[in-house]
C-alpha cells in the first residue's frame, strides 16, 4: 500500500533535543526531598561553608565578595522557583523556595537581604584546543554579599517553603577598609554622569560586540586577545549582541530548517510557535510537512561536551495534529560519521520511526527515546 503525508504538523516540546548523561538518580545531590524531612517546621539548613579563607586573616574588603555556599533539604518541587502562597494564574503554588542571606553592621538594627540561587558545578577544561564545558551531579546554595563598610559583621541564612521558615545560627566576618574606589553610582554632582563610591569619574567607555566580535566554539579563548586590546585601551563596558550557545532569540538559534529560502533569510525562520506547548513550557518547535518538514542543531554551536565511554540519552517530546494519509515521522539522530571503538563499533546512528495513521487530529505526547555511546 501506498503511504502518503499530505500534511503532518509536529510540534516539539521545549528541549527538543535532551542530551543527558545517565547518571543514577541518588548521585545527583539535588537536597530536594521526596517525603516529610523532620518533625521540625520549615526546610533545613546544613554544611555552611564561605570564601573568608581566600583574603588575608579571614577579613573581607569593603566592596569585595563574600561567598556563602551551603545545602537546603527542603520539600519544594522546584528548587528554581520561588516560594509562593498565591502566585500569578498558571502557576502552582507553594512549589518553589526562597533562600536569602541577611546582613547586619550593627547588631540586626540595620539588616541587608541577599536573595540565594541554586548553583551547579561545571568542569572548565581545555581539550584539543576547544573549550569543554561539562555539568557534574555536585549543587549547592549560593549567597554572594558586598559589604560596603569596615567593621564586625553579622549574618544568617533564611529558607522557606510549603513547610514553614527556618534560619541558620548567626555568623560573624569581620571587613577591612576598601583597597579600590568602590561601586558604580549616579554622580551627586551631576546626575548625567556616573562616578565611584568615593567621588572619582567613572567614564564607562565601552563598545558593541557583536557576532563577528565573538567566538561560537571558544568564547573565552578566543576573546582573551581582544579583551587585552580592551584593557589597554580604558574600555570598561561590553555589550554582547548574541550569547553563545543558547536558544538566545527566536530567529538565531541553534535549531535550524534543512530548507535554505528558510535558514538562509536574513532573520532565520525559527519554527517556534506558541499556540501549543508541553507541560509548563512556553514554546514548541513546529516541524510541518508543507514546508518546514525537518530541523537540525548545530547552527553556530559547537558540538555537545561529552565523556568518553558513558552512555547517553536522547529523547523527544511530540505531539501529531492536522493529519492527512498515512506515513512514518522518522527521528534521525547522527552522531558521528565514522565508527568509533568501544560501543559495538556501529555509526553512532539511531533511528526511531514512529507511525502515523490517519483521522487521529491530535495524538497523545509521545517520548521516543534512544541511546548511543561515545567512546573516544
Amino acid at each position: 500500500m501506498k503511504k502518503i503525508v499530505r500534511s503532518v504538523r509536529i510540534l516539539a516540546f521545549s528541549c527538543l533535543l535532551v542530551l543527558l548523561p545517565l547518571i543514577p538518580e541518588s548521585s545527583r545531590s539535588l537536597a530536594l526531598a521526596k517525603g516529610p524531612l523532620s518533625e521540625s517546621a520549615g526546610p533545613t539548613i546544613r554544611d555552611v561553608s564561605d570564601n573568608l579563607v581566600t583574603y588575608s586573616n579571614g577579613q573581607v574588603p569593603a566592596y569585595q565578595k563574600l561567598e556563602i555556599t551551603f545545602q537546603v533539604d527542603t520539600q519544594a518541587a522546584n528548587a528554581q522557583f520561588p516560594y509562593d502562597p498565591n502566585p500569578p494564574a498558571g502557576l502552582q503554588p507553594q512549589t518553589g523556595i526562597s533562600v536569602d542571606g541577611l546582613f547586619s553592621p550593627d547588631n540586626w538594627h540595620t539588616v541587608y537581604t541577599q536573595p540565594g540561587f541554586y548553583y551547579q558545578d561545571f568542569l572548565d577544561q581545555v581539550k584539543s584546543g576547544q573549550e569543554w564545558f561539562y555539568p557534574t551531579g555536585t549543587f549547592s546554595w549560593k549567597v554572594r554579599f558586598s559589604p560596603d563598610k569596615p567593621g564586625e559583621w553579622q549574618y544568617k541564612l533564611r529558607a522557606q517553603d510549603s513547610s514553614g521558615t527556618s534560619e541558620s545560627p548567626v555568623s560573624s566576618f569581620n571587613v577591612r577598609p576598601a583597597t579600590g574606589r568602590g561601586p558604580i553610582r549616579v554622580s551627586a554632582r551631576d546626575p548625567r554622569y556616573f562616578e565611584h563610591q568615593d567621588g572619582a569619574y567613572f567614564p564607562g567607555l565601552g563598545y558593541n560586540m557583536n557576532f563577528n566580535h565573538v567566538s561560537w566554539i571558544n568564547p573565552i579563548l578566543d576573546k582573551e586577545k581582544n579583551i587585552n586590546i580592551m584593557e589597554q585601551n580604558g574600555i570598561q563596558l561590553v555589550r554582547i549582541w548574541l550569547s553563545e550557545w543558547a536558544i538566545f532569540g527566536s530567529g538565531w538559534n541553534p535549531w535550524q530548517s534543512i530548507d535554505p529560502d528558510l535558514h538562509a533569510q536574513y532573520i532565520p525562520y525559527s519554527g517556534l510557535t506558541f499556540s501549543q506547548s508541553y507541560g509548563n513550557s512556553d514554546v514548541s518547535m513546529e516541524v510541518d510537512a508543507s514546508y518546514n518538514p525537518c530541523m537540525f542543531l548545530g547552527f553556530m554551536q559547537p558540538s555537545p561536551a561529552v565523556k568518553r565511554n558513558t552512555n547517553y540519552r536522547v529523547r523527544i517530546r511530540y505531539r501529531i495534529s492536522g493529519l492527512a494519509g498515512q506515513g512514518w515521522l522518522a527521528i534521525l539522530t547522527v552522531w558521528s560519521p565514522k565508527r568509533e571503538a568501544g560501543c559495538g563499533g556501529a555509526v553512532k546512528t539511531a533511528t526511531t520511526r514512529v507511525p502515523v495513521r490517519p483521522l487521529r487530529p491530535i495524538s497523545p505526547r509521545t517520548r521516543p527515546a534512544g541511546r548511543f555511546c561515545r567512546a573516544v
